[in-house]
Parts: structure tokens; C-alpha cells; sequence
């Protein structure tokens, strides 16, 4: 055998084990390191990350279960996270039960007494009302909060969304036009779905205040309900400023507001029931600036939710 045809064989042998290595550091070696690299990312908390590794090989169904758990995992913290404040929050509204509701009840009372022998137009008549009308507030963040630590029982019939919604708007509509807010209504006839009306008039509500205090004076808010075959939504669109995007995140979150006068309680309280019916209740820019909540509904009764 000739010196230059065992050197083409050496080169041959040469370039085919160069070539097996190359595949080798592509088909396994690189996506190793991928799964090497996510996993660390993972280790440190970041459980929204995920490996970009795709196939049906090996390591394609290993990435694809290195995500699934680590989705699960940040399902599992979130719950765990909720708990916590679930239980701090029961613990928190025990105390303020006890120790505050009653003697708000015994200053409410005291403030009616004395009021009732003074005359209309007596500066210290229209003081006590004052009282009494400061009691009732705080009466009823108490209330907020006792209700945020119970977990949620519905008592569902059969019913018209767009009904309640209807009413929800007829009842805020006197408070609306007295801090200057047109409204533009478009509620669909829909058809009757199974739900607790009470809460989620409570709902409702809620949403509607919130955006009666974002909005300014000659603004309007739009209330529009429709449906598809699989839901019933119901969207309330404000003209405020909108919400900051560090609130954007915790939003729906206990003690979330920037108001003065707010407990930060009214949208959790709102998401613990929506999510008890089976429901969801986002929240996004609106089209024409401010705010856009949409509240939806199934057609059908989903199973019970468990909701913090």
C-alpha cells in the first residue's frame, strides 16, 4: 500500500471522527449545557424561565418535563404564597373583629343619641352625623376584610347576567352623575347561566366604584356585556390614568391600592369570587386611555374552585 493512499485513509479517518465529534457536541453536548444552564435559572427562582429545546428525542421530552415542573412548581408557590396571607388575614380579622367592631357599634350609637335631640341646622348635629357617616365607613372596610379571610360559598340559581349588571349600573348610576361621569351602556339580552347573584353584584360593584374613582369629572365610563358560545363577559372601561405599571403585577393582590381611603381589598375580594365560579377577571390598558377590567363567566357550572 502506497505511502499516499494510507495518508488519504489517515485524513479520511481523521475527518470522519472530527465530523463525529461535531455531532456529537451538537446532538448532545450544546443541549445539555441548555438543559445545564435552565436548570441553574431555575434553581435561583426564576420559575417563569424555560428551556427552548425542542424534538422528540431524549432530551427534547426531558426539556419539555423540566418546564412542566417547573410551571407546576410556580402554580405550587403561588398557592403557598396566597396561603400564607390567607392565614395572616384570618388571624388579622379575628383580632380587628373583636377588638374594634364593638366599640365602633357603641360610638355609632352614642353619635345617634345625641344627635337625635339637636336640631337640623345645629353645627354640632351635622358633627355627629359626621361621626356616624365615618363609623359606617369603617364599618364596612371591617366588613371587607372579615369577608377576605372566609372562603367563598355560593349559593348559585339560574340567572341573567346582563340583568344584574343592568341593576348594578341603575343603583350607582345617581353617584356617578353626582361626581360628573356620563355612562355608555351596551348590555346584550344573555342567556341565564348558573351564579351567586349577591357576590356578584358585590362584584360588580366593586368594579364600578373603582372606576367612578379613577375617572375625571365629564368623563365616561362604558359597560358592555355580550357572550360567545362558551361564556358571558362582562367589560368596564374607565378614563383615568390608567395603572402604574410597578401595580400592574400585585393588582389583584390584599392591601394593593393607592388610594387614601381604600383598603386595597375590594379587587381580591372581586377575584376570589370570580375564580370560585370558574370564572376570570383581567385587567388591561383600555383603547382609548385608562382602564379596562372583563370580568368572565362560563355557560356551563364549572366545578368548584378553590380560591385564597
Amino acid at each position: 500500500m502506497s505511502n499516499g493512499l494510507i495518508a488519504a485513509i489517515v485524513g479520511l479517518v481523521i475527518a470522519s471522527f472530527l465530523g463525529f465529534l461535531a455531532a456529537i457536541r451538537h446532538w448532545f453536548v450544546e443541549p445539555v449545557r441548555t438543559l445545564e444552564r435552565a436548570t441553574e435559572v431555575m434553581s435561583r427562582g426564576d420559575l417563569a424561565h424555560r428551556i427552548a429545546l425542542r424534538g422528540d428525542d431524549e432530551l427534547g421530552r426531558l426539556a419539555g418535563g423540566i418546564n412542566r415542573m417547573a410551571a407546576s412548581l410556580a402554580r405550587i408557590q403561588t398557592q403557598l404564597v396566597m396561603s400564607e396571607r390567607f392565614a395572616l388575614l384570618g388571624e388579622l380579622a379575628a383580632y380587628v373583629a373583636h377588638n374594634i367592631r364593638n366599640p365602633l357599634a357603641s360610638i355609632r350609637a352614642s353619635a345617634q343619641a345625641e344627635a337625635i335631640e339637636l336640631p337640623r341646622d345645629d353645627a354640632r348635629r351635622v358633627a355627629l352625623d359626621d361621626i356616624v357617616r365615618a363609623v359606617d365607613r369603617l364599618d364596612a372596610w371591617v366588613g371587607d376584610l372579615l369577608r377576605s379571610a372566609s372562603p367563598v360559598a355560593l349559593a348559585r340559581h339560574s340567572a341573567s347576567l346582563s340583568d344584574l349588571v343592568v341593576r348594578c349600573v341603575e343603583l350607582a348610576r345617581p353617584r356617578l352623575r353626582a361626581a360628573g361621569i356620563d355612562l355608555a351602556i351596551a348590555v346584550a339580552p344573555t342567556p341565564a347561566i348558573s351564579f351567586d347573584e349577591a357576590k356578584l353584584e358585590q362584584v360588580v360593584s366593586a368594579v364600578l366604584a373603582n372606576a367612578s374613582d379613577a375617572s375625571p369629572r365629564g368623563g365616561t365610563i362604558a359597560v358592555a356585556v355580550e357572550h360567545d358560545a362558551v361564556s358571558v363577559a362582562l367589560r368596564i372601561d374607565d378614563q383615568g390614568h390608567g395603572v402604574a405599571p410597578a401595580r400592574r403585577g400585585r393588582i389583584f393582590a390584599p392591601f394593593s391600592t393607592d388610594k387614601a381611603s381604600g383598603t386595597g381589598l375590594g379587587l381580591w375580594l372581586s377575584q376570589k369570587i370570580v375564580v370560585a365560579h370558574g370564572g376570570t377577571i383581567t385587567l388591561r390598558d383600555g383603547t382609548a386611555g385608562g382602564t379596562t377590567v372583563e370580568i368572565r363567566l362560563p355557560r356551563t357550572e364549572e366545578p368548584p374552585c378553590r380560591a385564597f
